[in-house]
């Protein structure tokens, strides 16, 4: 998201923007960014500064730490931040301050839901889709 710095008045700038995900470079092994990330910030001049307040919205393909299944999830991030007027130039671009925050803040275990039964140690069945043989038989 690229903002002109005076397009920034007193009254503040808001901006609605959806943001191709792979413009940020966000997909790993096991999570996928599909479409867009919906971004809305408010951006107003006070004196010297700038600030801004970002919230995000991104629908994520992840793959789940306990059973390993492919799961869609609706993740929202949101910060705060605040720009020296005299260290910008024409435009504030903040693409680099929402992959900071999605990545900082994405959690490292993630469940397809809470509970989640995960998959048979011994025979690596999915136990979400009910129990395995190993289990009855005491193995």
């Amino acid at each position: 998201m690229k903002v002109a710095i005076g397009k920034i008045t007193e009254q503040g700038l808001k901006l609605d923007e959806k943001i191709p995900a792979a413009l940020l470079n966000l997909d790993g092994f096991d999570l996928k960014f599909v479409d867009y990330l919906t971004v809305e910030a408010v951006f107003n001049k006070i004196y010297s500064e700038i600030t801004s307040k970002v919230d995000i919205r991104a629908h994520c393909q992840i793959t789940c730490s306990r059973c390993l299944i492919e799961v869609g999830q609706i993740k929202k991030y949101g910060f705060q931040k605040s720009y020296q007027l005299n260290k910008l130039g024409d435009f504030l671009d903040i693409n680099d301050q929402i992959r900071e925050e999605i990545l900082l803040n994405f959690s490292l275990k993630v469940l397809c839901s809470p509970d989640c039964q995960g998959l048979c140690p011994c025979c690596g069945r999915n136990l979400n889709w009910g129990e395995c043989n190993c289990l009855k038989s005491g193995n």
